[in-house]
């Protein structure tokens, strides 16, 4: 079965064999996450980096009314890690369905 993350990381250049090594390691052992699981919570130290395989999910922040502003949809194969703008974190849910 094609990794279709590595698909994506070749289109920007071509990668060693080493390194597709590497990373179909890397993503060879995927895990389930349920919908509205936060992957990264605001406050999180930088961390694991999540790649997606498969689904979609969305970023967002938590704005001072205590409203969720969507800032970004991820779609398959986004790396997904802790960003930080304005030294406000944002968070990672799950895509709904």
């Amino acid at each position: 079965m094609a990794n279709r993350f590595i698909e994506k990381l070749q289109g920007f250049g071509p990668l060693t064999s080493a390194a597709i090594n590497d990373l179909a390691d890397a993503t060879s052992r995927p895990r389930k996450f349920a919908a509205k699981h936060d992957l990264i919570r605001e406050g999180d130290q930088p961390g694991p980096v999540f790649v997606m395989l498969e689904g979609w999910a969305y970023r967002y922040k938590i704005m001072p009314s205590g409203t969720r502003q969507v800032l970004a949809y991820l779609m398959c194969c986004a790396a997904i890690t802790v960003r930080t703008r304005d030294n406000q974190d944002e968070k990672v849910l799950p895509g709904l369905g």
